[in-house]
């Protein structure tokens, strides 16, 4: 068999772990639908189909002011199901998380040749050591999100790129920074770098894969994020930066961003 279609072969245990794993999650952490997260994309894939909903919400509206914003791709993937959405955003939750169970899997067999070491590490990360890392951000999402979706390609990204096919790794990177530009855009330049030191200080590459790789993201989500930076800070209408920093950063996100709110314990674990 080819290494081509090697890099495509899942094998019939990867996928019933994957399975597996997505079932004893749902038994550990429940799922949710119509909560957290979703209430800033379900309104606005309703208002998607039906303009006149929400006239008066000040988030909803702020976001259709401004198009593409870090919603409008999966929002308008889901306003083609709208009339479906609670089993969509299902299957949704049930695809992504056994591909990024399975891309994951494929990841830690290139790097430790070993599927229960690789397995062992996807448990302990996923049951012992979720809800622990810092900014309240984990792999897996018990809804699905635009960041679930994104994982999830970025695991085969990672795995692409560890299996030397990096020109396929970027592709699924653009794909991923187009569905969500903070997950996407903070790899591609984590790999980049090291694709970077790869063709020019370590020389195990060439030149050409690293322009190619640049070029591909630039020209593809290169663009939507631009498009989508120029929009999101052409005005606001909060005109006090300082303002917007505290409400942003302090009530909106602090459970991202401050690091006196992380749990003793979590900043030991992590």
């Amino acid at each position: 068999m080819s290494a081509n279609s090697q890099l495509f072969k899942f094998s019939n245990s990867q996928i019933l772990f994957a399975v597996l794993v997505w079932s004893l999650l749902l038994l550990r952490f429940g799922y949710r639908f119509g909560t957290g997260d979703h209430v800033e994309y379900l309104p606005y894939v309703l208002y998607l189909g039906d303009h006149s909903l929400y006239p008066h919400d000040y988030y909803l509206q702020g976001l259709v002011e401004k198009i593409p914003n870090e919603r409008s791709v999966v929002c308008v993937f889901l306003s083609l199901f709208k009339s479906h959405l609670e089993t969509v955003c299902f299957i949704l939750q049930f695809l992504t998380t056994v591909t990024l169970i399975v891309g994951l899997q494929k990841l830690g067999k290139a790097i430790t040749q070993s599927s229960w070491v690789t397995r062992l590490a996807i448990l302990i990360n996923f049951f012992l050591l979720f809800n622990k890392g810092l900014g309240d951000v984990e792999l897996y999402s018990d809804a699905v999100q635009g960041s679930s979706i994104s994982v999830a390609l970025i695991a085969f990204a990672f795995y692409y790129f560890f299996s030397n096919k990096f020109i396929r790794s970027t592709v699924l990177m653009s794909i991923a920074s187009i569905i969500h530009p903070v997950e996407g855009l903070t790899v591609f330049m984590v790999l980049t770098a090291t694709l970077f030191y790869f063709a020019f200080i370590n020389q195990a590459t060439s030149k050409k894969i690293f322009f190619q790789s640049v070029f591909i993201y630039v020209l593809t989500a290169g663009i939507f994020i631009a498009a989508f930076l120029f929009q999101k800070f052409d005005g606001t209408a909060i005109p006090n930066h300082e303002l917007f920093f505290r409400i942003y950063h302090e009530f909106r996100h602090a459970h991202h961003y401050v690091f006196f709110y992380f749990p003793f314990i979590d900043k030991i674990l992590f």
